[in-house]
């Protein structure tokens, strides 16, 4: 098969090329070229080009055709257009959406349901409803809901996610192009490789046993996250797959976790004490340490994965299984700049508050 991947350099995306190039893929991969490719070969052609400038990616990809498109960093609607407007015929593009497109959507996770004070206007039947899982139906494939939730959208991330979708949706049901579409759905993922270090925040901070300190108002969220192995699979099986034609998949672990839970996970793969966890109001936190401290807790929301299992034949890697190859890959690297000052500021506020 002739794939055209679109990033795929780094991360979950490079596990995927990966893949890809195991099943004898001819690949094109276009890049900023940035990042070396990490490859040997197994990669036909590298085009460099900057996906931010679309009249450069459709002039590079005119006229030409694949039998699909893996797109791993599309961020708006234009991301997508540019390479739809450049294609010839194409048998399926698949598109990394996010978990996110379902923030907002009326759903309380358990944990939160336990933890909150329930509005009392809101009947006990429909807290019960709330609290579900979410499947794929929450965020439909059709183009006048997805339009209208985009057009009263503000938040930049979800908004431009959820018009990558849009522009899928419209090829194939309303400009009749003869494309199928698989959109991924991804909550936070995880793993080596991870650009992004998210994870390196509360590892370090687990890892020295000074404990933590966490906004109160994220305190008893439950949520999923997926390892980056686990995203690369569901592409793979999902390429070529009539079953997997014009639909959306959430893509995450089996295991729902709480805050606690997720600590008590690393702190047993670290072999440290679990962490004194310290609540504190997120304005002091702002006040005491800066607007930027911002700890990267996971999305309060969780989804169903039947679909998945059901098409892909998806089934998550256990979380204890990868999480100490993740740990290991973030403390093998050097501190984050200016850890050991910031670090020595929560530890006295955490002493002072949890006194």
């Amino acid at each position: 098969m002739k794939i055209l991947v679109m990033g795929g350099t780094q991360f979950f995306g490079r596990k995927a090329v990966e893949r890809l190039i195991e099943r004898g893929c001819e690949i094109t991969l276009m890049s900023r070229g940035q990042t070396p490719l990490p490859w040997e070969d197994g990669v036909i052609e590298h085009l460099s080009v900057d996906r931010s400038r679309p009249a450069d990616v459709t002039s590079a990809l005119r006229g030409r055709t694949f039998d699909a498109v893996y797109d791993n960093i599309a961020m708006h609607a234009e991301h997508v257009r540019s390479v739809l407007d450049a294609l010839g015929d194409t048998g399926q593009y698949l598109l990394m959406s996010s978990g996110s497109v379902y923030q907002g959507q009326h759903h309380v996770p358990t944990g939160e349901y336990l933890y909150a004070d329930r509005d009392p206007k809101i009947p006990e039947a429909d807290w019960t409803k709330m609290m579900k899982p979410l499947d794929e139906t929450a965020v439909p494939l059709d183009a006048d809901w997805l339009q209208r939730e985009i057009a009263g959208e503000e938040g930049a991330y979800r908004k431009g996610k959820l018009e990558a979708e849009r522009e899928l949706v419209y090829a194939r049901d309303v400009d009749n192009r003869g494309l199928h579409y698989t959109i991924f759905r991804p909550p936070q993922v995880e793993g080596p490789w991870d650009p992004t270090r998210r994870t390196e925040f509360f590892a370090r901070r687990i890892s020295d046993e000074g404990g933590i300190l966490l906004p109160r108002e994220g305190r008893g969220r439950v949520f999923q996250k997926v390892f980056r192995d686990d995203v690369a699979s569901a592409v793979i099986s999902a390429l070529d797959n009539p079953r997997a034609h014009d639909t959306a998949y959430n893509v995450a672990q089996e295991e729902i976790l709480s805050l606690e839970r997720y600590f008590g996970v690393m702190s047993h793969c670290l072999d440290v004490s679990p962490p004194v966890l310290v609540d504190v109001p997120g304005p002091d936190l702002v006040d005491k340490l800066g607007p930027e401290y911002r700890p990267p807790l996971p999305g309060p929301k969780t989804v169903r994965l039947d679909r998945a299992r059901r098409d892909l034949d998806y089934a998550s890697s256990p979380y204890l299984e990868w999480m100490k190859e993740t740990l290991d890959w973030i403390l093998a690297g050097p501190l984050p700049n200016g850890y050991e000052t910031l670090r020595e500021r929560e530890i006295r506020m955490i002493d002072q508050v949890g006194c």
